[in-house]
This record gives C-alpha cells, structure tokens and sequence, in this order.
C-alpha cells in the first residue's frame, strides 16, 4: 500500500513473509533513487551493508534493505 500526494508516492507499508528471517515488524526511513542496483553498490563500496533485496515491491519499484 502506498501513500501519495500529488500524485507523487510518499510513504509505503508491505507485508514481510517468511523471507524477511527473524526482522520483527518495523518503521523505516526509504529513500528512492534512480538505479537502486546502483545506489546497492555505491554504499557497499563506502563500507555499508547489503541486508536484503534489491527485490520488487509493487508500485515503488525495486527496494534493497541497507545498513
């Protein structure tokens, strides 16, 4: 589900499945970017960590977990 204003998405809630592990159910800040296989690359070349994805989700476009 997603929330827009101006026809411009805002927010998002998804469901997690069993993919997600053991990550309870949370809030989180997302950011979106152009090329999200690259934006994954670019934070793990300055030391940062993949968590999951980048997978599908619906209307957002693909979205990677980082840390």
């Amino acid at each position: 589900m997603t929330c827009s204003n101006d026809k411009r998405v805002q927010a998002g809630m998804m469901a997690m499945d069993e993919d997600w592990g053991d990550v309870p159910p949370n809030w989180t800040t997302y950011f979106m970017v152009e090329d999200v296989n690259a934006a994954v690359e670019k934070i793990k070349s300055l030391g940062g960590n993949l968590i999951n994805g980048p997978f599908p989700a619906g209307e957002m476009g693909d979205l990677a977990i980082v840390q």
